[in-house]
């Protein structure tokens, strides 16, 4: 079953409103609510928008957890 709209929109408020407060990155924020609300954190990978994702990849390109991808000049 696909989530809809309303819960991936209201799944990323909560997401946001945990980064802006405790000054935490995304993920962490994620598995905290998860903690908190008792969701798994495979369904939470369903609820998260497009750009919860990049905010994501963000954070880990930036740790250098993932590898950034090249750019090819224009």
């Amino acid at each position: 079953m696909k989530p809809s709209l309303v819960e991936m929109e209201k799944f990323s408020r909560n997401i946001i409103q945990i980064v802006e407060r405790d000054k935490i990155e995304y993920i962490d924020a994620i598995v905290y609510y998860c903690d908190q609300c008792g969701i798994e954190v495979e369904i939470a990978a369903k609820l998260l928008t497009p750009a919860i994702r990049q905010s994501i990849e963000s954070e880990a390109i930036q740790n250098r957890l993932i590898q950034s991808y090249p750019v090819l000049p224009i």
